[in-house]
């Protein structure tokens, strides 16, 4: 109607929508347009038909947002009649999730139905943790475990780092967990106790935000254990009292290991590397020693993973530290300083017979030529270390039969 051919309708904050036409052209516009500003090539215009368009536009969304309110509002009035029929069905189809996965994961996995009762025990042959051996399948190295509130309440582990002590108690809480939410669990049997509390203290840091030390935020929570433990309740502490002095640590340890077996009486997973508590095993029937097998070649150390009975006599401590890349000069530094300790801690008194001996086994040599052992012995050794580092639970046929051959060759090279 205008003729103008470049006439455009555009939109800014500050007046809104409006019609724009060059400037040459301004002069030829409809007589009903109202001029609202002037640049330097154009010329804006307005027309009241355009304004009653711009609060239309600019007042829907409120409309929009205010009409959808009106019909969620009559949308919810008609249920609510049936709003415990949904809650109903909200919680089958919730509880129907559960046991499918359940299921899925069992099927998948391989896992099998715990026996769930009263009883104060834990037995668990088998055991795997159900994270980790899905994500390292076949090599993963299952452990057995057996503890009765009756009878042995607490087992003390030792061995070395990165031997699996942490795991070990991660997956035994992690059965019990599983076993009494309904699910299957990562095991080849499994008997569990019901469990009223389940209590970790793994794993340790200070607290900046609170002033806390490491020291002090592993009192703090050995507190809670203490005050909220009871006999149907169970406990893992992973290395407790290292944040002080050897001494105070290792009183608090056995302090603590102690309470909560004769006086909470609850059953409990107990890892340090205070070995000197491997002792208490034998004054105290309801305490047994576990450790962490590890099998040395010359220098080298293999962790085999698994948990056996029995105390370990040493942690490899200069192992782990030659394998994680310390200079060569350092560890052999550090086994001449571990040397003197162990001659002053034999020449101390020995404890009370109620607690360990102090004097444990020496670390051996990391770097010097050991005297070369007889002929036999050597032989002995060196297919005695051939068999003992194999695990047949992972082989294949195909590598049983190679390994065989091996042993075999070995032998008449003996």
């Amino acid at each position: 109607r205008s003729g103008i051919q470049s006439l455009k309708v555009k939109f800014n904050s500050v007046i809104g929508y409006f019609i724009e036409v060059p400037t040459a052209r301004g002069d030829v516009v409809p007589a009903e347009y109202i001029r609202r500003q002037s640049t330097a090539n154009t010329e804006r215009f307005v027309v009241p038909e355009l304004k009653e368009m711009e609060v239309k536009i600019l007042g829907a969304n409120d409309r929009v947002i205010r009409l959808e309110h009106e019909l969620f509002q009559k949308f919810r009035a008609t249920l609510v009649p049936y709003i415990s029929d949904f809650r109903r069905i909200g919680n089958a189809i919730s509880m129907l999730d559960v046991l499918a996965s359940f299921a899925s994961v069992a099927k998948r996995e391989n896992l099998v139905r715990p026996i769930v009762s009263g009883r104060p025990s834990l037995e668990i042959e088998k055991g795997k943790h159900p994270v980790i051996a899905a994500s390292l399948q076949t090599r993963f190295v299952p452990n057995s475990l057996v503890l009765n509130g009756d009878a042995v309440r607490c087992g003390v582990i030792t061995g070395p780092n990165m031997g699996g002590k942490s795991t070990f108690l991660r997956q035994s809480a992690l059965i019990v967990v599983m076993a009494q939410i309904g699910s299957f669990v990562s095991a080849l049997a499994a008997h569990v106790g019901i469990v009223d509390k389940l209590f970790a203290r793994i794993g340790s840091s200070d607290d900046i935000h609170e002033g806390e030390s490491t020291f002090m935020v592993e009192m703090r929570e050995a507190a809670s254990i203490v005050h909220g433990a009871t006999n149907s309740s169970l406990v893992l502490i992973d290395e407790i009292g290292r944040g002080t002095s050897t001494v105070d640590g290792e009183a608090l340890a056995q302090a603590i290991l102690e309470w909560m077996v004769n006086e909470t009486k609850c059953r409990m997973l107990f890892a340090t590397h205070y070995h000197e508590l491997t002792g208490l095993a034998s004054n105290n029937p309801n305490i047994y020693n576990l450790s962490v097998a590890a099998v040395q070649r010359g220098d080298a150390v293999f962790f085999t993973h698994e948990i056996v009975r029995g105390a370990a006599n040493r942690s490899y401590g200069l192992q782990v530290a030659q394998r994680a890349g310390l200079p060569v000069e350092l560890l052999s530094r550090a086994q001449e300083i571990l040397n003197e300790h162990t001659i002053r801690r034999g020449s101390r008194t020995p404890r009370t017979p109620s607690a360990a001996p102090t004097v444990e086994s020496p670390q051996l040599p990391l770097f010097e030529v050991p005297t070369a052992p007889p002929p036999e012995r050597r032989a002995l050794q060196q297919l005695r270390d051939f068999i003992s580092a194999e695990n047949p639970d992972e082989m294949t046929p195909r590598q049983a039969h190679g390994r065989w051959y091996e042993l075999v060759a070995l032998a008449k090279g003996l």
